[in-house]
Order: C-alpha cells, then sequence, then structure tokens
C-alpha cells in the first residue's frame, strides 16, 4: 500500500457516497488513498476471450462427433431388433441391443456436457468482449443496459451525473442480475449515502473483490451474460417467487397424510402382487382407482399453488447458482463476507437445491405417457403435493431475506467489476469529521470519458456548503 496521497477521484466515490439521485446536501469530507493495482485488464480480457473462442470451437467440434456417434448406437439398437425380427440369432441380437442402448445413453450425457461447456465458452468470450468495451468506453459494443427508472423517480442530480440511460454510470455497473444485483445498485445510487461504517465495510469487499477476476468473471456469466433467465427477469418475477414462498398453506393441509396413505397404496400393490392372492387383481385396480383419485386431485393443487410464477425454474436456478458462488467463494471481509456467513449457516443454497428437485419432477407433467404411469404405481403428484408443503413450511419465511442478502452480495460483485476493469482508481477515503475539507481531490476526471482523452483537474471544496462554478467557452465539455 502506498503512502496517503490525494490523487484521481472518479467513479467509485460517487458510488459508495456522494453521486445520488436526489439533490440533497452531502456534509460528507472525501479524500482519496492509492491503491497500486499493475493489472490490465483489456489485456486480460482478450486473452481471457482469444482462449474461450478456441476452447469453444473445440468442444464443438467434439460435441458434433459425439451427436453422430449417438446417431450410430441407436442405430444399433435399431438394426439389432431387424436382425432378431428376421431369423437372426436372438441371443447377439440382444445383447447387441443392450449394448448399443447403453452407448447411445452414455454418449446422450456426454453431448449434453459438451453442448453445456460450448456454451458457456462463448459466453465467456461475450462476457470477456463487454468487458473490453467497459474499459475503453466503446459504448456501442457494451450491452444495453438492462433495468431502467423513470424520469420522475431519478432526480435532478442523477440527470446531471448521467447515473442513468445508455451512457452512464449504471451501464458500467450493469454485470448482474436485473433483479438482484441491479435493483440494489439502483437504490444505493439514488439513496442518501449511507454512514461511514456502512461505507467502509462496502469498501472493505471491493477492495478484495476487485484482485479476483475469475470469481468476478463467474458471477457475469450468471448476471449478465449466462442462460440463466433471471438476468432478464423483471422484479415483479422474483417478488412473485418471494410472496409464493412467503405464503404458509392452512394447517389442515391434508397433502403429507395423503402422501403417507399413498405410500401404503403402493406397498399393498406390490404386496399383492407377490402374495398371489385370489382378489390381487381386483384389489390391485381398486387401489391403482384410489392413486390416480389423488393424484388428479393433488395436480389441481399443484397447478393451483404454483400459477402466476410463470418459468419458476429458470429464474430459481439462477439465483441458486448465484448463491452457490458466493457461499463457496473464499471468504471476503467486509459486508460481502458477511453475507457468505449467513448463507451458509442458514443452508441457503442446498434449500434452493431441494426445491429445484421437486420443481423438476413436477415438470414430468408435461410428458402425459411417463407423468400418468407414475401416478398409478406410485401417486407421484400426491408426493410432490407433500414435498412442496414441507418445504414452503421450512424454508419459506427465509426466502426474502436470502434474496435480499444475494442482492446486496451481487451490486458489492458488480462495484467490484468496474474498479477492477479500471485500475487506476482508487478508493475515497470519507470522513464526517466538520473541520475536513467537503471534498478534496486531484486528477478527477470524467468516469464515462475514456481514460486515454479525459483531462484530469484537481477538485477542493474547502468547507461544507461551499459552490464550485465553471464557465467559459465549451460548457458541454465543463
Amino acid at each position: 500500500m502506498n503512502e496517503l496521497q490525494r490523487i484521481e477521484l472518479k467513479t467509485e466515490d460517487r458510488v459508495n457516497n456522494g453521486a445520488r439521485g436526489r439533490d440533497c446536501h452531502f456534509p460528507t469530507y472525501v479524500s482519496v488513498m492509492a491503491t497500486p493495482h499493475s493489472h490490465d485488464p483489456v489485456q486480460d480480457y482478450t486473452r481471457r476471450a482469444s482462449s474461450a473462442d478456441v476452447a469453444a470451437v473445440r468442444v464443438e467440434w467434439r460435441a458434433r462427433r459425439l451427436s453422430w456417434s449417438r446417431l450410430a448406437g441407436a442405430l444399433v439398437v435399431v438394426l439389432s431388433i431387424v436382425y432378431a425380427n428376421r431369423g437372426g440369432s436372438p441371443g447377439i441380437a440382444w445383447i447387441t441391443a443392450a449394448i448399443g442402448a447403453g452407448a447411445f445413453i452414455v454418449l446422450v450425457h456426454l453431448h449434453r456436457h459438451a453442448a453445456a461447456r460450448a456454451t458457456r465458452e462463448r459466453e465467456t468470450a461475450a462476457a470477456c468482449r463487454a468487458g473490453v468495451a467497459r474499459c475503453l468506453r466503446d459504448w456501442p459494443n457494451v450491452p444495453p443496459p438492462r433495468l431502467a427508472t423513470s424520469p420522475a423517480g431519478r432526480g435532478a442530480t442523477a440527470r446531471d451525473l448521467d447515473i442513468f440511460g445508455d451512457v452512464s454510470l449504471f451501464h458500467l455497473l450493469d454485470v448482474s442480475a436485473p433483479a438482484l444485483g441491479g435493483t440494489r445498485v439502483v437504490e444505493w445510487l439514488l439513496a442518501d449515502p449511507a454512514d461511514v461504517a456502512t461505507i467502509m465495510e462496502r469498501q472493505r469487499s471491493v477492495a478484495e473483490l476487485r484482485s479476483r477476476p475469475a470469481f468476478l468473471l463467474d458471477a457475469a456469466l450468471i448476471g449478465r451474460h449466462g442462460h440463466y433467465t433471471l438476468r432478464s427477469a423483471s422484479g415483479d418475477a422474483l417478488a412473485s417467487f418471494v410472496s409464493w414462498c412467503g405464503h404458509m398453506s392452512s394447517p389442515q393441509t391434508p397433502w403429507p397424510s395423503r402422501g403417507r396413505l399413498a405410500g401404503c397404496c403402493v406397498g399393498l400393490i406390490f404386496a399383492l402382487t407377490v402374495w398371489h392372492a385370489r382378489f390381487a387383481v381386483p384389489l390391485i385396480a381398486l387401489l391403482v382407482f384410489v392413486q390416480l383419485s389423488l393424484s388428479v386431485a393433488a395436480r389441481r393443487h399443484l397447478t393451483a399453488t404454483l400459477t402466476g410464477l410463470g418459468s419458476l425454474l429458470p429464474q430459481l436456478r439462477g439465483l441458486d447458482a448465484s448463491m452457490r458462488l458466493i457461499i463457496d467463494e473464499a471468504e471476503v471481509p467486509g459486508l460481502f463476507g458477511t453475507v457468505q456467513q449467513e448463507l451458509r449457516r442458514e443452508g441457503a443454497a442446498d434449500a434452493l437445491g431441494k426445491l429445484d428437485a421437486i420443481l423438476t419432477w413436477n415438470d414430468v407433467y408435461l410428458t402425459p405417457m411417463a407423468h400418468w404411469p407414475l401416478n398409478a404405481l406410485v401417486a407421484l403428484d400426491v408426493h410432490l403435493a407433500a414435498a412442496l408443503e414441507r418445504w414452503r413450511a421450512r424454508y419459506g419465511s427465509h426466502i426474502a431475506e436470502w434474496v435480499d442478502r444475494t442482492s446486496s452480495a451481487q451490486a458489492l460483485t458488480a462495484l467490484a467489476t468496474l474498479a477492477y476493469e479500471n485500475p487506476d482508481w482508487i478508493m475515497p477515503l470519507v470522513s464526517d469529521e466538520p473541520s475536513e475539507p467537503a471534498f478534496d481531490a486531484e486528477r478527477a476526471a470524467h468516469p464515462l470519458l475514456a481514460p486515454a482523452i479525459a483531462v484530469r483537474n484537481p477538485v477542493r471544496l474547502a468547507v461544507s456548503g461551499s459552490v464550485l462554478v465553471l464557465s467559459g467557452s465549451n460548457m458541454s465539455g465543463k
């Protein structure tokens, strides 16, 4: 760490302290401390994008070969069946068919894995190129901002300082999910400054995260460039999910007991089948009728319960992926670390994983040929309804808090990404001591101009309430 210097004050003082969306008086004193960062983000991003492009081409070629191999496996199965039907050796035919079927299943799995990896490499390359555009202020090539606020909600200060818009501070920060970190960034930009202790906790996290480019890139893949549709989900969609999770069913809901009844029916069917009882067939038919009747009622309950949530699984998986990334990252000081500890202690990611499993099984109803046989055999919908009730009773009330913490962590990640992409920017020193200057910086420059053309100047407001007036020609530049 270099000695204390008053040097270039740029965007981070706005993010953490000053530039807000309402016309307010901020008595906070700001100076700046140099933090050495010798990396070249443009070079790093370019190298990573090139590597991802090469990897994507290689993996896509492997995926194509696996696709053809998968087709060959299916063809082996078909030819083996034809061979057996035309008088060939049944033993050889069925062994060959079994081998072909097994190879087909394995190749399907490998093909999906290769296709997913190729997609991720392409997304990584896109994320890196967007990072280069942000670093160079190449605004036409920066992905457009996805979260807009109404003019009435911005305030004169936000408009004057270009907080929002196609060329704006928020545009540089738009690397997280709109309904999570994006919304939280907007809240922080428009709100009055936080207290000094809160600012310091945020700064500690940003200062550490800016030195972890691999984590920042993974976060951008989830929130901005990845395939999770949470990145395009509205805040209303996420709010509906949170409201649904917090809605507790009445104590009289019978689905857990009906699930146990369905389990007993399965046991009786198995016992009667093994026992070969005289009345086994009619009893099994009766039990299957009971199971299907319960399943029909359960399906109605599930449909009513999940109505209005839209495509819940992609949103859930985006939230789950973000939580897991936060939890799995090495300990970070400050506010981000507090979020990590709380999410780990409460088992947030595991809870969302359980809900994901329930909803994945629920999607079986989209395939009737599999759905109703499963209901006849094990009353699948009854068990799903019971599992959903148990999940909401145990975890539903925690979701709002987990979403709030994840939003704060994503917002800190967005600030850290901005800091990483501008290595010559420094962290402001913030104080509320009235004896200190209200604002003191050297080599201050406009954060939305390309670093190569921005002209830097000293700015000092000696006391709170001071005003600096710029006059002369070419006022648009000022």
